[in-house]
């Protein structure tokens, strides 16, 4: 099972990862692509490196974001989380199918998708 890490504003895709209310972490099975339970859980205290942190802590392996500050993609790079970034849209769920399936749209290269 892969868990994958989504900051939310009001309940909705938040394109800024320092600007979230909350974070919804998705678990989804990788071979079968099926997006299963969510948890809401509130933004981790504001302080240096928490983010990585709480989400490393958790077993998040991704995270989806729009904008994201080079220091905690470089914190999240170094504890094996993949960041990808440039995210667009509004249904949080539909970001992980999207991405579960390699055709999130991202300004970054998304390593899930299909090249056949």
């Amino acid at each position: 099972m892969l868990k994958i890490a989504v900051p939310l504003a009001e309940g909705m895709f938040s394109p800024h990862f320092g600007g979230a209310e909350s974070f919804g972490l998705y678990l989804a099975n990788e071979e079968t692509r099926i997006v299963g339970a969510r948890e809401v859980l509130p933004w981790p205290a504001p302080e240096r490196g928490a983010p990585p942190a709480w989400m490393g802590d958790r077993g998040v392996c991704a995270v989806l974001t729009g904008r994201i500050g080079p220091n905690v993609r470089q914190t999240l790079d170094l504890q094996g989380i993949e960041v990808v970034q440039g995210v667009v849209g509004e249904d949080p769920k539909a970001l992980v199918q999207a991405y579960l399936d390699g055709t999130l749209e991202s300004s970054t290269e998304n390593p899930r998708k299909n090249n056949d």
